[in-house]
């Protein structure tokens, strides 16, 4: 019995130790800037939890009593990996169909991610050109977004305001919202940057709509839609390990734990406090006895 106790004792060292070694590792890569989130294994927990369970079976094989240190401290890397181990495989992205639009003689580009995680921003860029034609190696280096870039000749009027928005509104939040219009000129670009939230996991749409400025005599300027592009985008639930984290940290985070931690003072130092207010309490009594006593007559 005792034996038995002992061999559950190392397997529970081992797995604890594991699991520690797997959420520094993945702080770390974190705090280096690695997206592990988007990792094939932290977003199929089908995939973790079977690799968990080896790891637990290979644990309890490293627990027996004839197990080398070697085979323990293999037994606690592997519990550390078991849920990371694609953690530095970068996630492959669809690669989507190329799209098309048409202005006066110009171009205009978009860079966009096509698979997205809700309630993670994503930067989107917007350029019209003046030029007929883009060099889109050299524009996807410089527009500073991140994803694939479409473009396609197109022509352009002289003033655009550039909108975009979740089909319906609420699936996205786009920042700014307010139009920016922007004048385009022969030999310039004309950029906008826009930060989108998807807030609906599932196959959703963006639209992006490009409004000509125009100017009426007489009269106050107008918009008139020219250009419209439905964008298809791929929404993915947040990672279990995400999600898990952000759990853990609220817990850190929360008022409940200062409860906590004052009530373990409390109870460290209840016979203290006890014998404090006792000997209070007899202090009292004693000075309250001396006040009222009657002395008593000498014979």
């Amino acid at each position: 019995m005792v034996e038995w106790w002992r061999w559950v004792w190392r397997t529970a060292r081992i797995v604890v130790l594991g699991v520690l070694l797997a959420v520094g590792l993945t702080e770390l890569l974190i705090a280096i800037g690695v997206d592990v989130f988007a990792t094939p294994v932290l977003r199929s927990p089908k995939v973790a939890i079977g690799l968990v369970v080896i790891a637990l079976f290979f644990a309890a094989y490293q627990a027996r009593s004839t197990a080398t240190n070697a085979g323990a401290g293999a037994g606690v890397a592997l519990s550390g990996f078991a849920t990371v181990p694609f953690i530095l495989v970068p996630a492959l992205e669809p690669v989507p169909a190329a799209t098309t639009a048409g202005f006066w003689k110009g171009s205009v580009a978009w860079q966009l991610e096509r698979t997205m995680t809700v309630d993670q921003p994503y930067s989107m860029v917007v350029v019209v050109s003046g030029a007929k034609t883009f060099d889109l190696k050299g524009l996807a280096q410089t527009m500073g977004g991140s994803g694939s870039v479409d473009a396609k000749e197109v022509d352009v009027p002289d003033v655009l305001v550039a909108r975009l928005h979740g089909q319906p509104r609420s699936v996205f939040s786009v920042v700014p919202e307010k139009d920016d219009p922007q004048t385009i000129g022969v030999a310039g670009d004309m950029r906008w940057s826009l930060d989108v939230t998807p807030k609906q996991e599932g196959a959703q749409k963006l639209l992006l709509e490009l409004y000509a400025v125009v100017k009426p005599r007489g009269g106050p300027d107008a918009v008139q839609n020219v250009f419209r592009q439905p964008i298809p985008i791929t929404v993915e639930a947040v990672a279990w390990y995400a999600s898990v984290r952000r759990w853990a940290f609220g817990l850190l985070t929360g008022p409940w734990l200062w409860g906590l931690i004052g009530a373990g003072i409390l109870g460290l130092a209840g016979k203290e406090l006890l014998a404090m207010a006792r000997l209070c309490r007899r202090r009292i009594i004693e000075w309250w006895r001396r006040r009222h006593s009657t002395p008593s007559a000498d014979p």
